[in-house]
Parts: C-alpha cells; structure tokens; sequence
C-alpha cells in the first residue's frame, strides 16, 4: 500500500530486480517517471510537427529535473544500472555490468529510464511492496536523509548513498568505482533546466492518447473493410460452388415430392426444399453485405411500409402464437422519409423474422416508430430469450451466429446493419434478460 506521507507518493520498484529493498517515490518525481514510461510511436508527432528524437530530449529533461531533487531515485537508478547483467533486453554496452562503462552523470540515469524503465515497473510485484504500517517508519527515516541530502552536492549522493540502503534493509551495490566516476564527471544539476513545464508533459500525454484513439479508428475501419473483401471473394466462391448444386437438389427433391403419395416423404422433401432455399437466402445475404447495390432513394410512407413487412410476416407469426403490434409514436399520420423502401423494408423485416425465431411459440413482438429531430428510429422489441454482452458485440458480424444460444444472429442482422450504413444510420441492439430490442436510427 502508498505511503501516507506527502512527500513519497508511493514505491520505486525493488532495488534487486529479482526482488528486495524498497525505496521511495517521491511525489514531485511522479511527472517526470511517468513522462520516461510513456510509449512514443515511431513516426508519431509532437506539437509543433516536431519529431519522436525532441520528444525524448524533452522527456530527458524532466527526468533530470526530478533526478536533481530526488537522492532516493539516483541511489535506486545507480543501484539497477550496476545490476544490469548481458542478458539485458537492449543492445546498448553502456549498461552492461562491469566497470568498463560506470555511471557518470544524471544523463546516464535518464538514459536507463528512458531505455529500461518500463521493463522495470513491468516486472515487479507490487503486492510485495511494503505495508503503510510498517512503512511509515522507514519513510521517517527516508525523510531526515532527504533533508540531509539537501545540502549535500549531487555529485557525492553515491558516495554517501550507503544510509539509503541501510535504511532498505539491503546491501549497497554500486562499485566503488562507479562512485568516483559519479563525484568526479558530470553528476550536477549545473544542465537541468528549471522552467516549470509539466503542463508540456500532460499535454503529450493527452496527444499521444489522441493518436491512438484515431489509430483504433483507423485499424478498426480497415479490419470492417477487410471482413467485407474476404465474404465478397466467399460470396462469390459460394454463388458459383453452392449455388447450382442447391438448385439441383431443390429441383430434384420437389419433383420426387409429385411423385410419391406418401405423407411422410413428402414432409421430408418439404424440409429438402427449405433448407435449400434457406441455404440460397445465407449466400444472397453474404453476396449484399460484401458487394450491396446502389441506394434507390424516394419519398415514401414510412408507417405503411412496416405494416406490409408485418402483413407478410403475420401468417407464420399467428402460427405460433406471437402477436406483433405496430405503434406510431411520431405524431405523424403519414411519416415520410426519403430512402431506398425495398431495403428498409428488408431490414425491418430481418428484425421481425429475427424476433419471431427467437420467441419460437406464443409471445409478442412490438415495433415502435418514432421520430427524433431528423432522425426516424424503428425500435423492435421481443419477449424472447435475453442476449449476453457478447452475442450484442459480434451480433453484426457474417462470421458468427447466434443461433447456439437460442438467438438468430449473424447474416440476417449483418444485411439489416449494412442497409443501416448505407443510408448513413445504425443499427443498435438493446441486450437484457429476457428479450431484446433492435433499434434502427435512419436520417429522415
């Protein structure tokens, strides 16, 4: 758990990568740890149009500004650079362990956060991080070597770094040698500059959250697009494949049916008919979402259309038992919209017969229409069985179905919400625990 202190805001990993002596975060080095472990995408930009290579320096300099205030953080950078061990993940010699290459700046600091920091956070357990109870203890003790440090010159903190690890509870592993090259190189904050800009950090926080969200755009656009090739080149194969075998059997079986006398065959070669033309009806679905035909638009009634969708759907529906309702709740008698009336009406019917499959025998199926500044919305709401989160997810996908689960999705749904785009509307699915509700939002 964090400290409770004001200054620490919370733990730096362990000082042994393998686990083992804790020292503090302190809160003004939060800006500058965060700003070393945030991903910066190649070829991305930074305001002004300036490039990744100005991003790090001045993620380099806030890193600085908090190592210059913070012994604790160079005490624990120096400590995991001399642990660094040649199976390190980079390529870069300079912290490898030995005293060939010791540390010798607060640059060098900067540059193993920059190159190692996020490997750092990554691999620590932090459930092993100290309790507050007993951590509150130690932090006074952090504090008074904080205050002491603040006369002490940035170029001795190694050297004098051993109450830090005492006070961890660990051994000091920085080489005496890499204490001398700290005193005597660059080890000041003589560089680091003072202006007070984590505004600037912030900011690249929230354009790089930017970036992403218009990179999701972009990946799920192109992932939308290559669905829709990979079912035209299917659609096609299945046309020619499928197609004419189906048309074979169909023909075939419904001859065999006026030939035989017998009720039983008959009914056999009744479901032969409709599982081929059911078939048929799959592949025409595919063939629209992958390659639909141009929108048609007109004026038409809106209204007077879903009630002959409703009309056709009626016989089947009072078989078995389902009744569906129509309500126009848009105050209009006669509810115009200018669109294609063949693939609306497609599309509501796919969310009638969607319901009635999904109900199976006696419920109730309601379509309301309504109207929302200039938009028309065509709710269908069912008392058949609820929907998951997932089945909501994938429910307009052609390569899933639902059907499992005792809800027909997939292809009739993917045409109604392809219908939908093309009129530049969407279609929405209201999931619940008992029944469902299609909602189809079109530009008037």
């Amino acid at each position: 758990m964090p400290p409770t202190t004001m200054r620490y805001a919370g733990w730096l990993p362990p000082i042994h990568h393998r686990g083992g002596g804790w020292l503090p975060l302190k809160a003004t080095s939060v800006a500058g740890i965060v700003d070393a472990l945030a991903v910066v995408e190649p070829g991305s930009t930074q305001p002004g149009g300036t490039s990744n290579r100005c991003a790090d320096l001045t993620r380099r300099r806030t890193l600085l500004r908090a190592l210059s205030t913070d012994p604790a953080l160079v005490v624990f950078t120096a400590a995991r650079c001399s642990q660094q061990d040649n199976e390190s993940l980079t390529d870069d010699v300079s912290f490898r362990v030995g005293v060939c290459a010791p540390i010798k700046s607060l640059d060098d600091l900067a540059q193993w956060w920059l190159c190692h920091g996020r490997d750092a956070w990554r691999e620590t357990d932090w459930l092993a991080a100290p309790e507050s109870t007993s951590g509150d203890v130690s932090f006074a003790k952090f504090e008074r070597l904080d205050d002491y440090f603040r006369i002490v010159p940035i170029r001795k903190w190694l050297k004098q770094s051993d109450p830090w690890f005492e006070a961890a509870g660990t051994s000091n592993p920085i080489p005496q040698s890499w204490k001398d090259a700290f005193e005597t190189g660059a080890g000041s904050a003589g560089d680091v500059s003072s202006s007070a800009d984590a505004h600037l950090t912030i900011d690249r926080l929230v354009r790089g959250g930017d970036e992403w969200i218009v990179r999701g755009a972009a990946f799920s656009e192109a992932v939308a697009t290559n669905k829709r090739d990979l079912a035209h080149r299917l659609a096609y194969g299945l046309s020619h494949e499928i197609n004419n075998p189906l048309a074979n059997i169909s023909t075939r079986a419904q001859s065999l049916a006026h030939q035989v006398d017998e009720p039983a065959i008959q009914e056999s070669l009744k479901r032969i008919v409709d599982q081929t033309s059911r078939a048929h009806a799959m592949i025409a679905d595919l063939m629209f979402y992958a390659n639909p035909p141009a929108v048609s638009l007109r004026e038409f009634n809106l209204v007077a259309r879903i009630e002959t969708v409703v009309a056709s759907a009626n016989e089947t529906a009072e078989r078995l038992g389902i009744d569906i309702d129509v309500e126009n709740s848009s105050g209009d008698d006669v509810l115009m919209m200018n669109a294609d009336e063949e693939m609306i009406g497609e599309a509501v019917g796919v969310l009638v017969r969607n319901s009635i499959e999904a109900i199976g025998v006696d419920g109730q199926i309601r379509i309301d229409v309504s109207v929302a500044e200039d938009r028309v919305q065509i709710a269908v709401a069912d008392s058949g069985p609820g929907m998951t989160a997932t089945q909501v997810e994938k429910a307009m996908d052609p390569y899933y179905s639902g059907r499992e689960a005792g809800r027909g999705l997939g292809l009739g749904l993917c045409r109604a919400d392809r219908i939908a785009g093309l009129h530049g509307g969407q279609l929405c699915l209201t999931p619940a625990l008992a029944g469902c509700v299609a909602t189809l939002t079109l530009p008037r």
